[in-house]
């Protein structure tokens, strides 16, 4: 089964959050949930589909570009039906934090 997934996270929260409209070259949101490296290497944040609503992973352009200026931005929506990335998505956002959560889990992991 290649490139299927046999395990999962799951996030458990009751902080505020909502689901913001992202698209391909968009800044991911510095309260997006930063939820680690995919198989590929590349960053991942929780999203969800703008079509039908199916969670999966959205991934940045560069991820070296992340250690050099901090700024990641949106490059595709990968989700379990989707066999073709998606250049539009939703992004989960907490609302409660003031924490910058992708400079906060890449850069400073990377710097240690």
């Amino acid at each position: 089964m290649k490139g299927q997934v046999q395990v999962v996270k799951m996030l458990i929260t009751n902080a505020k959050y909502k689901w913001q409209p992202i698209n391909r070259g968009d800044k991911i949101p510095r309260q997006a949930i930063y939820c680690g490296k995919d198989g590929s290497n590349d960053c991942v944040w929780i999203g969800k589909s703008v079509k039908d609503n199916e969670l999966g992973k959205i991934n940045c352009e560069n991820n070296k570009q992340i250690i050099a200026d901090g700024i990641p931005t949106m490059h595709n929506f990968w989700s379990h039906n989707c066999y073709i990335a998606s250049q539009n998505a939703l992004i989960l956002v907490i609302n409660e934090t003031k924490k910058d959560m992708y400079k906060y889990n890449i850069i400073e992991k990377e710097m240690l």
